[in-house]
């Protein structure tokens, strides 16, 4: 499993749909490693790799891969199976 800890998103920077990049590491507070949104929605899709949100405070969340209305594929995290802007709480860069 690996644990996104950081976002960068592109404008206009409203929702989970917006995020382009992410920095991630192997363990909750380890260094960090930068993959694209198509690489991590690959990662998911293909069962080669877990991932779950991992906020400063240590609050934790799966992620998922979603599809908007338009058909493009974007990481979100679910609580109880509905989505919820974990993501989006996590620090930029």
């Amino acid at each position: 499993m690996k644990y996104i800890r950081q976002i960068h998103l592109e404008n206009p920077a409203t929702s989970s749909e917006h995020i382009s990049r992410v920095n991630h590491s192997d363990t909750p507070t380890g260094p960090l490693s930068e993959s694209t949104r198509a690489r991590i929605v690959q990662q998911i899709k293909a069962g080669t790799e877990t991932f779950q949100s991992r906020s400063p405070t240590g609050a934790q969340a799966p992620v998922v891969v979603r599809t908007s209305g338009l058909g493009i594929k974007y990481i979100a995290t679910v609580s109880d199976g509905r989505e919820n802007n974990n993501l989006l709480s996590l620090p930029k860069y």
